[in-house]
């Protein structure tokens, strides 16, 4: 598979992603803690992982709002 497939089955598993540089562990969208409660679109995905981004997952709880919310 490639990175942007795994990157889509992660979404598809329900898991809160977010872009990063190539390499590092730099989020190429500014802080990456909004992504704790918002997740991208598919298509967006699919348009960072057509610039060979890597991706990060958020760990934990996704809203700190509701602790019960299950992935």
């Amino acid at each position: 598979m490639t990175r942007g497939e795994w990157w889509l089955l992660a979404h598809a598993r329900g898991l809160h992603t977010f872009p990063l540089t190539a390499g590092m562990k730099t989020p190429t969208t500014g802080p990456w803690e909004k992504y704790k409660t918002e997740r991208p679109s598919a298509d967006q995905i699919r348009a960072w992982s057509g610039q060979g981004l890597n991706y990060g997952i958020i760990c934990g709880t996704p809203n700190p709002e509701n602790p019960d919310e299950q992935l």
